[in-house]
């Protein structure tokens, strides 16, 4: 039996946490833009604004949005990220990311 590597583990356990509609839009309000519209400046994921409006831990939250969000400057969907290990037989750990959108803040 060999043992286990150390700091990688198997399945990152999170929070899901559901968002409802209208935080979603007060999240798209402090959205100024986002790497669709803007590239050059959008460079805070999306779920850093509803960390921020739910006061969930980054670390460990995963969120159910009612449907993805919308840029105010192009209408483009705006969505979270999540990450998860995963064991295969033939090929071992690896690890399925699906990076969420990043976006330029309002400064308000």
């Amino acid at each position: 039996m060999s043992k286990p590597d150390q700091g990688y583990p198997l399945w990152r356990k999170t929070t899901p946490v559901r968002v409802d509609a209208a935080t979603l839009r007060l999240a798209e309000q402090h959205i100024e833009s986002c790497e669709a519209c803007n590239p050059l400046l959008a460079e805070v994921p999306f779920e850093y604004v509803l960390d921020y409006l739910t006061g969930c831990d980054p670390e460990i939250t995963d969120y159910i949005l009612p449907g993805p969000g919308r840029c105010p400057r192009c209408n483009a969907a705006i969505r979270t990220g999540f990450w998860r290990w995963y064991r295969t037989e033939n090929d071992g750990r690896k690890v399925f990311v699906l990076p969420g959108t990043l976006v330029n803040l309002k400064s308000d």
